[in-house]
């Protein structure tokens, strides 16, 4: 009997099943392997895109928080 992994929990799951024991997510009928696969991927680099853009507005933020304390020590 395979086996697949449930994109949700994560729990091994028989490709039979209409849902996930665990946690009851619904398995589409005409969903392969290589969708679920995609699928994941897809978010997996969704994530990433957003961990970059908020990562960058962070140093933005930080470094121009310094420059303008520069600029005061300056100014005075």
């Amino acid at each position: 009997m395979p086996l697949r992994t449930c994109p949700d929990c994560g729990d091994e799951v028989s490709d039979r099943a209409d849902a996930c024991p665990n946690c009851g997510y619904p398995f589409a009928k005409d969903w392969g392997d290589e969708r679920w696969a995609a699928a994941r991927q897809k978010r997996r680099q969704r994530n990433i895109i957003v961990f970059a853009i908020a990562a960058a507005i962070v140093a933005f933020l930080i470094v121009n928080g310094y420059f303008w304390n520069v600029l005061d020590f300056v100014a005075d």
